[in-house]
């Protein structure tokens, strides 16, 4: 089967430490670990190694490693992956190659180190420009931190930065969250991804959402407030300057393939979806032993595919185009989906114009409702 793939991959790495669990965080994380960074780095390589075995010729176009908190580890160890991907798959000439970091862990020194090893962006998860809501939301840096850690990744040569901050914070108003809008755009980042505080059932025992108008107010402002700073509103919850949209996201957002190595990690390859055990142990011991198992292991039909590609395009602004939808499908949107949006037309939640099916302003701030009609 890996003999006869040749299609346009992306690699996702999953670094699952923490100097602390933040109290809105449920990714697969783990504070207090240190002792097991290296037998994890070890596994990683290995089970890179294990996948290669079964896949060959896909064209990487994208490395992206996130977490948890990559840049606890030493960039000795992160090298170390990001060698075997080389090694064992080979990267496209250009590609986009992404580390998350927390300001906390970085250092000019390190941000040199990664930059020479051969990340060419690095997301930092900012959060907020807010020392209160910082605070609020457990994390372990100040503004100061992470306008610090900007800086150097600046001096170390990054021109591609993006910030990740969230909205939406108990305690946050409008006025707050357009003086942390501000103060970010004035360092002047080429990329920011702007999340809404998103809870299990709303709330956990440390956190609980603010209303749903607030939510989205909130959203309506960072809309207006980016684009009109001269960023392109391209996803959701993405904004960019020209150019510096995320290649690795928009794998995933065109429904394209992915590989996801360490625990926890979801891939996507030739029409199965499957994901690697939470366990940490379990995770290391596995590889240790030569053996991948992959859960919830799923076959996609090509009406699966055909669904996916419609609500996941739906995130992106400028929505899904009919010629390549036809291309790739043999069918038009409205061959397949005539009644899906018509309704959803009715309610002024999407508009089918000029080639593109896409969500209007008010289908934005409702798009999991648009969504639905797909699944």
């Amino acid at each position: 089967m890996g003999d006869s793939l040749s299609m346009k991959c992306g690699i996702y790495i999953h670094i699952p430490f923490c100097l602390r669990k933040c109290l809105y965080c449920d990714f697969v994380s783990y504070a207090g670990k240190e002792e097991l960074f290296e037998a994890y780095v070890n596994a990683v390589v290995s089970e890179i190694n294990l996948a290669a075995k079964k896949y060959s010729n896909l064209k990487i176009v994208s490395v992206y490693f996130g977490g948890g908190t990559p840049t606890l580890l030493s960039p000795s160890q992160i090298d170390r992956i990001l060698f075997g991907i080389y090694e064992k798959f080979g990267i496209i000439s250009g590609a986009e190659i992404t580390i998350e970091a927390n300001p906390e862990t970085l250092s000019l020194l390190k941000l040199k180190d990664l930059f020479k090893i051969g990340f060419n962006r690095i997301s930092i998860g900012v959060q907020s420009l807010d020392d209160s809501i910082l605070k609020t939301l457990g994390r372990n840096h100040t503004s100061a931190d992470a306008i610090k850690s900007y800086y150097f990744a600046r001096q170390a040569g990054f021109n591609n930065i993006n910030f990740d901050l969230i909205f939406g914070t108990p305690g946050q108003d409008r006025n707050g969250w357009i003086d942390a809008l501000n103060r970010a755009v004035n360092l002047d980042p080429e990329h920011i991804s702007a999340y809404c505080l998103t809870l299990k059932n709303g709330k956990n025992k440390y956190l609980q959402e603010v209303d749903e108008d607030l939510q989205a107010d909130l959203f309506t402002v960072t809309r207006a407030y980016l684009t009109s700073a001269g960023y392109n509103h391209y996803e959701i919850s993405n904004f960019s300057r020209m150019s510096f949209e995320c290649r690795h996201n928009l794998l995933y957002w065109e429904n394209q393939d992915y590989m996801g190595f360490g625990a926890g990690a979801y891939s996507k390859i030739d029409n199965k979806r499957f994901h690697n055990c939470f366990s940490l142990d379990k995770y290391i011991n596995q590889i240790r032993n030569d053996k991948i198992y992959s859960l919830d292991d799923e076959d996609f039909t090509k009406n699966d595919i055909i669904k996916e590609t419609v609500f996941l395009g739906l995130r992106l602004i400028r929505g899904v185009n009919d010629n390549q939808f036809k291309s790739r499908f043999k069918h038009s949107l409205s061959e397949l989906y005539s009644n899906e949006i018509s309704s959803l037309e009715g309610e002024g939640l999407v508009i089918f114009a000029n080639g593109n099916l896409k969500l209007t302003e008010k289908g934005l701030l409702f798009a999991n409702h648009a969504f639905m009609e797909f699944v």
